[in-house]
């Protein structure tokens, strides 16, 4: 058998290294996909983990800002009216159990606006005595405040609390 001419040899050689950079480019194109692939499912679990820890973080805030304010109780119960123990009056009272003061303190019913203190310390409890009509009625006690952090707030004898927009203890805004 004769050798194959020298040119033939040569068109081989770049034929065959055509082949093989052909080949190296799709393999590295999947490649590229198969990455691509992996970092768009990579960007997807940390898009969900971020947003997992920013609800958690939310709800933290959240929590913080009521601290203060969940530790404010209003309630009714019938205590002794002016002292004597044997007329006993249904009494809103509000008391702060937080470890500091709240301001611009109003106890309230129903609509009324009731007494009110600029500042109601630890543990400080008031009260607004002989509402026994008013109760009878239906209507229900509130209090109004105003936290350490300046956040206004509502609660209620059965112990709901809501962020309110900011009044102070006579009812005009502040």
């Amino acid at each position: 058998m004769t050798p194959p001419p020298e040119g033939y040899k040569r068109a081989m050689h770049v034929h065959i290294a055509t082949w093989i950079a052909a080949v190296a480019t799709v393999v590295l194109a999947i490649g590229a996909i198969v990455t691509a692939m992996y970092a768009i499912k990579g960007y997807r679990k940390q898009s969900q983990q971020t947003r997992l820890f920013q609800q958690q973080v939310d709800g933290d805030i959240a929590q913080r800002r009521r601290s203060q304010a969940s530790q404010v109780f209003a309630w009714i119960e019938p205590r002794p009216f002016e002292g004597n123990s044997e007329d006993l009056r249904l009494t809103g009272c509000v008391r702060n159990t937080s470890q500091q003061p709240v301001y611009d303190i109003s106890l309230n019913l129903e609509d009324k606006m009731g007494g009110g203190k600029p500042v109601l310390l630890p543990n400080e409890e008031m009260s607004l005595p002989g509402l026994g009509l008013a109760f009878a009625k239906g209507e229900s006690v509130w209090a109004r405040l105003r936290d350490a952090a300046g956040v206004h707030w509502r609660v209620d004898a059965n112990g709901q609390l809501a962020e309110t927009a900011g009044k102070d203890v006579s009812g005009a805004p502040s």
